[in-house]
Parts: C-alpha cells; sequence; structure tokens
C-alpha cells in the first residue's frame, strides 16, 4: 500500500547554500528529513525571492519544484490555492512577516512552522550592546508575533527555547529545540603529529563571523605568533570581504584561503579552530563539523552558547582575552591533552547532534500537531489572526500598489 502524499511549501528569503553557511546546511537537512520520511510521501516546493541560480538548480536535481517570487506580490496566493500546503515552513520570522498573511489568506488550513534558524533579536541587541546603543524593543515585539502567528516554531538551542519559555511566556508545546547534525563522517581522524596550525571558518556576510575575526587577528593574533612563530592562522569561508583579504598582506601569519569544498576534510588537517565571536545567537555549525572531525574548538561564552559544552570541552571556553594564548599554548605544546579534548569533541557530537534523532523529533512532533493534539492548542495565533492585528497584510498591499503603479507609467 502506498504511503499517504502531502505538501510541503518552504518559503526563504534565499535559496539555501549548505557548502557557504550553517543555515543552508540546516535547511538541507530539514527537506531531507521530509523526503525520507517513511510514513508520508512528502511533495515539497521551494519558493524565494532569489534569481535562479546553481542553488535553486541543485534542488531541482533533489526532485523540489521551485518557484522565483517576490515577496510583495499576489503571484504566492495563487501558487498557494493551487499548490494546497499540507505544511508551510518559513525560513525566519521576516519571511513569515512578508509571506505569511498571503499563505493564511489563499490557504488557511495550512499548518504553519516558524525556522528561526536563530533568534534574530537577540544577535541584533547583543551587536547594539557591543556598540553601546539601546535595545531595539520593536525588533523583539516583531520576532515574538511571528512565532505567535506560527503553530509551531523550531529553535536551535536549548538556550533560546528557555529565553522564549520563561523570560517571553512563549507557551512549552509551541517552541522546539531542533539543532542541526554534522555533514557526514570521515572514516578516520588525523593524529597530533599530522596535523599544524590554527583555522577560523565562517560566512562572512554574517556580521558575528566579520567581527569577531578582526578583533581576534588584530588583538590576540600578534602575541600568539610572537609566542608560536611557527604558526599560521588560516581564514576559512564564503563571501570574503576586502578587509579580511587585506590582513594577509598587514598581519604576520595570517593566511586567507576562503571558500572551502569540504568543511569536515579541510578542518581535520589543522590542530584547532577558533571562535572569537563577540556577539550573535544560536549555535555553530562550524563548531560542530570541528568537532565531527577531531579538532578542538577554543571559543567564547557567546560561541558556545546553548551548545552543552560540559567537562572537559569547558577547558576550551574563553572567557578573558588573556585566556587565547594560554589554552592556544596547552593545546600546542601538550599532545596528551590535545588527544584527550579532540575524543572530547567527537564523543560530544555522538551525544547531541545525531541527524538520525534530529529527524525523528520533526517527523513525530508534527505528526502529533498535525492529529490536532489538545495540548498544542495556539490560541495567541487565534488572537494575533484577528484583522485589528493585521498589519503587516495591508503594509505589503501597499507596496504591491505601489509597484504596480511605478510599473504603469514606466516607458
Amino acid at each position: 500500500m502506498d504511503a499517504p502524499k502531502k505538501r510541503l511549501l518552504y518559503l526563504s528569503s534565499v535559496w539555501p547554500e549548505p557548502r557557504s553557511s550553517a543555515a543552508g546546511v540546516r535547511t538541507q537537512q530539514i527537506l531531507e528529513t521530509f523526503q525520507s520520511d517513511p510514513t508520508t510521501r512528502w511533495e515539497i516546493c521551494f519558493v524565494s525571492p532569489g534569481q535562479e541560480s546553481r542553488h535553486s538548480r541543485s534542488l531541482v536535481k533533489q526532485g523540489i519544484e521551485i518557484e522565483q517570487i517576490p515577496p510583495n506580490d499576489s503571484a504566492l496566493q495563487a501558487k498557494v490555492m493551487t499548490f494546497k500546503p499540507d505544511v508551510v515552513i518559513y525560513d525566519r520570522f521576516i519571511v513569515e512577516e512578508q509571506y505569511g498573511w498571503r499563505v493564511r489568506e489563499a490557504w488557511p488550513q495550512a499548518f504553519e512552522i516558524l525556522d528561526t534558524q536563530d533568534l534574530h533579536s537577540l544577535r541584533r541587541n547583543r551587536g547594539a550592546k557591543l556598540q553601546d546603543q539601546k535595545e531595539d524593543q520593536k525588533v523583539i515585539a516583531r520576532e515574538l508575533a511571528s512565532i505567535l502567528r506560527c503553530h509551531w516554531t523550531w529553535v536551535v538551542s536549548e538556550f533560546e527555547r528557555k529565553l522564549l519559555i520563561e523570560t517571553y511566556a512563549i507557551p512549552e508545546a509551541m517552541v522546539t529545540e531542533l539543532p542541526f547534525a554534522p555533514v557526514g563522517q570521515l572514516e578516520s581522524h588525523l593524529s597530533f603529529q599530522f596535523r599544524k596550525n590554527i583555522a577560523f571558518i565562517g560566512n562572512y556576510r554574517h556580521e558575528p563571523n566579520r567581527e569577531g575575526i578582526l578583533w581576534f587577528v588584530e588583538e590576540v593574533w600578534p602575541d600568539i605568533r610572537r609566542n608560536h612563530p611557527d604558526q599560521e592562522l588560516h581564514l576559512y569561508g564564503a563571501y570574503v570581504p576586502r578587509e579580511i583579504t587585506e590582513l594577509e598582506k598587514s598581519i604576520s601569519g595570517v593566511r586567507v584561503k576562503g571558500w572551502c569544498e569540504s568543511v569536515g576534510e579541510v578542518l581535520s588537517g589543522y590542530l584547532m579552530t577558533i571562535a572569537p565571536l563577540r556577539f550573535g545567537a544560536g549555535i555553530k555549525g562550524k563548531i560542530i563539523e570541528s568537532w565531527n572531525v577531531g579538532t578542538p574548538v577554543l571559543g567564547t561564552l557567546v560561541a558556545f552558547e546553548g551548545m552543552k559544552v560540559q567537562g572537559e570541552l569547558e577547558e576550551l571556553v574563553i572567557k578573558e582575552k588573556e585566556d587565547w594564548d594560554r589554552v592556544i599554548s596547552t593545546l600546542l605544546i601538550d599532545p596528551s591533552s590535545w588527544k584527550r579534548l579532540s575524543r572530547g569533541a567527537r564523543d560530544h557530537v555522538k551525544a547531541y547532534y545525531s541527524l538520525a534523532e534530529i529527524q525523528t523529533k520533526v517527523l513525530k512532533g508534527l505528526n502529533e500537531r498535525l492529529n490536532e493534539s489538545p495540548q498544542f492548542k495556539n490560541w495567541y495565533r487565534d488572537v494575533l489572526l484577528m484583522e485589528s492585528f493585521e498589519r503587516t497584510k495591508y503594509f505589503s498591499k501597499w507596496i504591491e500598489l505601489k509597484n504596480e503603479s511605478r510599473d504603469s507609467t514606466s516607458p
């Protein structure tokens, strides 16, 4: 007997780039979770305003339908009405603001999921605090409203889940911790004597990555290079800006490597990686990738937030600027400590970042909610969707009319 068929509509501001960002890895893993569902055949349509690219064509090769639709365009309602989705996933709250009311207007029976990726308001306000700016209360309210308009919200860490429940009184049944898993497994891991140098990897469009490594190179790296002149710092990642590439010319021992094909294979050749983030939110995919290949990671409290770091791995949590040189020196000169922490990193990934367990959590949780179990009822959603609260809907309609007026008057 054939498995029942259902439809998933995935809405995102960009096409997923799993080889460039942790967010892309997460999106890809979610899509694969639905495609591997043993009980249901999912027909998937991925919608984005982005131009067609190799990333969108990659989705087509996976058997996923794609549609390019701008955010303020009634073409989305038309697509939703013909596709008739059982489930809709919004990739970040801003996408829900742009598209959500159109989905509900066209197909109100759809079950709506918000994937936060990380809490945008938390990351943004931490960045503002670092620059001595005031907290943006409006962005907090916007993100919370988006969460309350959806049936189910995914966050990547238990820290963010507790924050929503305990600080903002979001009902516990509405929020699920859903991290992401490393990409693949290497057959073997290089030992201490076959590794060298220190690495950093991250998408440089992500401001915490860019700000953090610039600070580290300027404020911390000179002392480390002076104490360990044989060591180099290699910088990997997509979308490298000029201010990063110029570091190679101005700072001794820094090498800008740029984008890499296989994160795991690259990081497996280094003695350690660093995550010198001074603000941010969510969990860090490149830390998981590094741990997965037995490469110890040194990082700040912000970098490791929500990643369940405990026991021996706490030795690599940097709390003060002066700790960097001390901890790096220990790993460079003490093979036994390095071996112990390398093993601890691999064990940590196995314990907390299993793709199979993540997929089970998604499919089991969705099935329970689609069966309308009473404990998952979201009364806040009913209130927020009253007509008087739909400010984003009418703002979007105004933009659409403005665009139509402009098109009709253009030569």
